[in-house]
């Protein structure tokens, strides 16, 4: 049995030499559908042997490309899930991080929702001072001023009393009995009592 390359695919096939009826020709069927040539196109097994010497060796580099190929792709794919496994570590870092910052924002927001109420009712104690302070302060200014009439009043009596006594000594005006003393009494009481208060 001889052998032959396919036309197509350019793989070694077995043919045989046969008779077209006008002369000898070689056949082979292969990828689906037969195929004639010359008879010297015909391959003896030494040279089929060559050639799929050759073809193995080929397909042996082949292999070893592959294998090396195989192993860089390998040394890749360890490199790829050192650099995932350092990704999922920053990535599980970063998710951490942001939980604390999650954490301390809302305990941040806990605070200054304490602080807004407080802040509150600081201003309500606040208002509420200021309106007691308002009402001290228009009670001193009426207290001041009628403190003041008094003494306007208390100073006109004092006048009065005074120039009596004096019309009572001079004998300006007539009574029983002497009131002159009875009123420089007075005034000498009202005098130490206005001082005492004042001491």
């Amino acid at each position: 049995m001889s052998k032959a390359i396919c036309e197509d695919c350019g793989s070694l096939v077995e043919a045989e030499l046969t008779h077209n009826g006008v002369c000898q020709v070689g056949h082979y069927v292969h990828c689906g559908w037969g195929h004639q040539l010359s008879p010297d196109d015909l391959i003896s097994d030494a040279a089929a042997i060559e050639i799929l010497t050759e073809q193995l060796e080929a397909a042996c580099a082949d292999a070893k490309e592959a294998e090396a190929y195989a192993e860089e792709l390998e040394r890749d794919l360890k490199t790829c899930r050192m650099a995932q496994a350092v990704m999922e570590n920053g990535i599980a870092e970063a998710e951490k991080e942001r939980d604390d910052y999650a954490f301390k924002l809302a305990d941040a927001n806990n605070t200054y929702s304490e602080m807004h109420v407080a802040l509150e009712e600081a201003n309500d104690k606040l208002a509420t001072c200021e309106k007691y302070r308002d009402a001290y302060a228009e009670c001193d200014r009426i207290g001041t001023q009628a403190v003041r009439d008094l003494e306007a009043k208390l100073a006109l009596a004092t006048w009065l009393l005074t120039e009596a006594a004096v019309q009572l000594e001079e004998g300006k005006i007539k009574t029983r009995r002497n009131r002159a003393a009875i009123i420089w009494n007075l005034l000498d009481e009202m005098k130490d009592e206005i001082e005492g208060e004042k001491g």
